[in-house]
């Protein structure tokens, strides 16, 4: 059971890890499926808002990450 946490936790980090290189690149498309991918491991507000945020406005998520790293 304590391995299926981990290897849930450590797959839902690669796939934001993903995303987040893909946002930096302009790549909201494939962002959003590595955000979504990462949903399936971990539920949380900020890959809910991430993804809502690529539907919605890419551009503002971009320039607001742009902006934390």
């Amino acid at each position: 059971a304590a391995f299926n946490v981990s290897l849930k936790r450590t797959l839902a980090q690669l796939a934001i890890e993903r995303g987040k290189e893909k946002l930096l690149v302009r790549d909201f498309e494939g962002a959003a499926e590595s955000f979504k991918e990462a949903r399936k491991f971990q539920d949380s507000w900020k890959l809910i808002a991430s993804c809502l945020a690529l539907r919605v406005a890419p551009g503002v998520l971009w320039r607001f990450y742009q902006r934390r790293v």
